[in-house]
């Protein structure tokens, strides 16, 4: 199917289906779970949306192999309890690739980021998601961890972004075993933010290591060049 334009070319409320293959351009919203809707969106394109995806109010999908460019707010949203595994998926030139706010119970894997404002936005997630084997590529900002946000962060490739990690008010993640290459500055840390840096490779980053306003950081056992 083809969606253009449309104020919501998709809403749903407690159903299970299949959404495949389709193309959203140009809509305010393309998809919106409003409640517990548990759908396998895989293999489509979305481009130009305001909004791709809005996970909200408990809803469970799965979002694999996906292409979102283009997005003037966020290509896939996320609040109110809402999970399930995003992977797979390809996010280019986005305002905001994907953004939590509170807990998120699911991976974000083996996705592409690439030119986005903001990859991923963490805002009062706990230690949700997991966040692994992704690779970050010219981003102005990779993930950004806000407001008690402490995801785990591993075997991702943060590579010629403006910032990698960016963590702020108690956004203290776990960040082990990544590559960070090229950056501007691969951590930045402020306002209480304490996150464990244990085992990553960093390469040529203009700074390392930014701490301000109380961020006391634990860092271990990282390789430096």
């Amino acid at each position: 199917a083809r969606f253009t334009r449309a104020a919501s070319a998709i809403s749903t409320i407690a159903t299970d289906f299949t959404l495949a293959n389709s193309e959203f351009q140009g809509c305010e919203f393309a998809v919106k779970l409003e409640r517990e809707a548990n759908p396998i969106i895989e293999n489509n394109w979305f481009a130009d949306n305001g909004l791709g995806i809005a996970n909200e109010m408990k809803s469970a999908p799965t979002i694999r192999n996906n292409r979102f460019s283009g997005h003037t707010k966020t290509a896939i949203f996320a609040s109110h309890g809402s999970r399930g595994p995003i992977t797979g998926n390809r996010f280019v030139e986005n305002q905001q690739g994907i953004g939590l706010i509170q807990r998120y119970e699911g991976v974000v894997a083996d996705n592409q980021f690439n030119g986005n404002d903001t990859a991923i936005f963490c805002n009062q997630t706990q230690n949700t998601p997991r966040i692994e084997h992704n690779r970050f590529e010219g981003n102005k900002v990779a993930v950004a961890n806000i407001s008690f946000a402490y995801p785990t962060v591993v075997n991702n490739h943060f590579l010629s972004n403006g910032k990698a990690l960016h963590n702020d008010q108690y956004g203290s993640a776990l960040v082990e075993h990544n590559l960070f290459r090229g950056n501007g500055t691969a951590l930045h840390n402020n306002k209480k933010s304490n996150p464990k840096i244990r085992l990553n490779r960093y390469e040529k980053n203009d700074l390392a290591l930014f701490c301000d306003f109380s961020s006391y950081p634990e860092v271990k056992q990282n390789n430096s060049i």
